[in-house]
């Protein structure tokens, strides 16, 4: 009897362990920012990723509206930063590491842009950008369409 109670003890032990290992690395991979999951192309981001992201975590990432002032003012996501695709190159260097960057636009040509100017200028950056029609209205309500090639 002493035998079978040492042995569900352990099996327990054990138990209580690897649950608590998964918990550990679940726990670690969250403090480490999202999972971003690439589109078709070279820097992008898939569709299906960024509305997961923005609907759940938004404040992950660092999301950088590249248009022009007037356009970010119609309307953009809550977390979104304006920063014009012209203005980029005098304020990489002020972006931190901690997140991934994520431009967005109208129709990802001037994200695809900054994801080049980026990846010239930051190689320690984990950049993105969406390759999508995005419309955003004052509200911050998105659809997102993809481009059809």
């Amino acid at each position: 009897m002493d035998e079978i109670k040492g042995k569900i003890r352990v099996g327990f032990i054990v138990s209580t362990t690897i649950s608590l290992v998964l918990f550990l690395i679940t726990a670690q991979a969250a403090a480490n920012g999202p999972v971003v999951k690439p589109g078709d192309r070279e820097g992008t981001i898939s569709i299906v990723s960024f509305k997961k992201i923005i609907n759940e975590r938004p404040e992950s990432i660092l999301l950088i509206d590249v248009r022009e002032p007037e356009e970010y003012e119609k309307g953009s996501l809550k977390t979104a930063v304006n920063i014009p695709i012209d203005d980029l190159e005098d304020t990489i260097d002020s972006f931190q590491v901690d997140k991934p960057v994520v431009y967005i636009c109208e129709t990802g040509e001037r994200s695809g842009e900054a994801y080049d100017i980026t990846v010239l200028m930051r190689d320690d950056l984990r950049v993105y950008y969406l390759d999508a029609v995005l419309t955003i209205d004052r509200q911050g309500t998105y659809t997102i369409e993809p481009l059809v090639e």
